[in-house]
């Protein structure tokens, strides 16, 4: 069901953090003792909006899915979920430079700024045909062996995915650059 598959995801995250704390434990350890509630609700209403924004994001990432699923059939729902999947994974590399960049050009002086930030763009145009080009040779081969042949009846749906997330990817980067410099 749909909302298995969202609990999965949502809790997917916890399975690294749990491995990598069994294998390689921290050198710090929680100790109930020296927990002070007064310090542990400042912290907690002072985290609410936090959490309320991280929910909203997520209500925002996944409702379009679940109208779909409600006005819709499941092959609509399966092509837009890959079409996501296939944009978040495009945007995971610009993010990062967009995330590396900020405090670099915070911290360079500013005949700097316009090299960083078309070294941050050319990286990712150039990430961005590198996943293009293996997704026009190799997705068709993969998605029908993974999912099926009927994912493969809308293939310029990812195209044109991947030139949105390609444009977020620009926008994330030079937004970055411009709140680094202040």
């Amino acid at each position: 069901s749909t909302l298995l598959a969202m609990f999965l995801q949502g809790f997917a995250c916890f399975i690294p953090i749990i491995l990598l704390q069994y294998f390689w434990p921290l050198p710090n350890a929680f100790d109930r003792k020296l927990l002070n509630r007064d310090a542990a609700k400042s912290i907690l209403n002072f985290s609410l909006p936090i959490w309320v924004s991280h929910a909203s994001y997520i209500l925002y990432g996944t409702i379009a899915i679940l109208f779909l699923k409600h006005y819709t059939d499941t092959t609509t729902v399966g092509i837009f979920s890959l079409a996501t999947t296939l944009s978040i994974a495009l945007a995971f590399f610009p993010n990062a430079l967009a995330t590396f960049l900020m405090p670099k050009v915070a911290g360079a002086p500013d005949k700097r700024h316009k090299i960083l930030l078309a070294n941050a763009l050319g990286l990712t145009m150039l990430s961005s045909i590198v996943f293009i080009i293996a997704y026009y040779f190799f997705a068709p081969w993969l998605v029908e062996r993974l999912f099926g042949r009927e994912y493969l009846a809308f293939p310029e749906i990812f195209v044109l995915m991947a030139g949105v997330s390609t444009l977020g990817g620009v926008h994330s980067i030079i937004t970055s650059a411009y709140v680094g410099k202040g």
